[in-house]
């Protein structure tokens, strides 16, 4: 891949929630204009990015952090919970505390102190009442566990932009015939949250309802690729504007718990930029069910309603995209091709967690 170079770094973004470095998303909303993005809205898509000016196709649009982010339920001691690297093996720093969050070193534990003091009690709480809740599915967990982030974090700011912007999804999904299956997933994950919360519970069910309508229309998966295991989900404010195509012109590219997306053709000013929330290669119907169940949406792209129109390239060894560069291109997955960057290369990881289509 391409070093990052002077226009990569404008429009980069780095929101630590600790340092409330929230700059971006929130001049989106504010100004409707940001670097290579401009906000539009519409009463079918809702809110979402279009290019502000013309785009290269191989161009860095964003470099992210996650805004949150947990390790899922059944890896929490494996993966890192600030960066979500992953050596196999049992961690062996954690939190002394609550006993829930481990670190693949000290130097991680202290980068994350901050959005971990947050959730640390509740955690703990949660810990400590593990014998009443492990009838109850690891994927409920996970998803109670990003309930408190997300939720503890607004109380924590209550003046933050970031996930406030984000569409809930909730009166799709209440039209959905899996709307009562669904309805009780999240009145599952409401009641243990208020559990572990105990006295300081103080949300509505229709509030913790939003947040976890929202998580489901926006999260986005962690993978640790050679093995084709996810290690969490995490949300990126700012990604997770762009809306979906069967036929994608920006590819993510995942480095530990970093996203960074890249144009994958030509795109002119005022271009919706899309990624995919599916796998692009399944076959037209079983595409559009799935993103009509997972995402409360019918897909009207062009691959949907018309003829079947041509894929952007894709790796012939993974569901990755190939980004053009210099008169080659990389995989967006394995970073593989001809205009591969060995400086990159050295300084990644030899695992990393990575996937390209969109919120998958």
């Amino acid at each position: 891949p391409p070093p990052l170079g002077a226009e990569a770094a404008l429009v980069q973004v780095d929101i630590r929630v600790g340092g409330l470095v929230l700059t971006m998303l929130p001049q989106l909303v504010r100004d409707g204009a940001w670097g290579p993005f401009r906000l539009e809205s519409s009463v079918a898509e809702g809110r979402f990015l279009v290019a502000a000016r013309e785009v290269k196709a191989g161009e860095l649009l964003l470099e992210t952090a996650p805004d949150v982010g947990v390790v899922n339920e059944s890896g929490v001691n494996r993966v890192c919970a600030r960066c979500f690297h992953s050596d196999g093996p049992v961690l062996e720093v954690r939190c002394g505390q609550c006993e829930y969050a481990y670190y693949c070193s000290e130097a991680c534990k202290v980068e994350a102190s901050s959005l971990h003091s947050v959730e640390c009690p509740v955690l703990a709480r949660l810990r400590k009442s593990q014998l009443q809740l492990a009838g109850r599915n690891r994927n409920l967990l996970t998803s109670l566990r990003l309930l408190v982030q997300v939720l503890y974090f607004r109380r924590r700011t209550p003046d933050e932009t970031l996930l406030r912007e984000l569409c809930d999804g909730l009166a799709a999904f209440r039209l959905q015939p899996s709307w009562l299956e669904r309805s009780r997933r999240y009145q599952a994950v409401a009641e243990s949250f208020a559990e572990v919360c105990g006295d300081d519970f103080q949300w509505t069910s229709e509030e913790v309802f939003a947040v976890l309508g929202m998580a489901d229309s926006n999260v986005f998966s962690l993978w640790i690729s050679k093995a084709q295991h996810r290690t969490g989900c995490v949300l990126y404010g700012v990604a997770s504007l762009l809306n979906h195509s069967c036929i994608p012109n920006v590819a993510r590219v995942q480095r530990g718990c970093r996203a960074e997306l890249f144009a994958l053709r030509d795109v002119g000013e005022g271009e919706p930029l899309c990624l995919a929330y599916a796998n692009p290669k399944m076959e037209r119907t079983v595409r559009r069910r799935g993103l009509s169940s997972d995402y409360g949406f019918d897909c009207q792209c062009a691959r949907c309603i018309g003829d079947e129109a041509v894929l952007p390239e894709m790796c012939p060894w993974h569901l990755g995209y190939l980004i053009p560069h210099e008169g080659g291109a990389w995989c967006s997955v394995c970073a593989k091709g001809e205009a591969r960057s060995e400086s990159r290369e050295a300084s990644a990881r030899s695992e990393k967690a990575v996937i390209s289509t969109g919120h998958s």
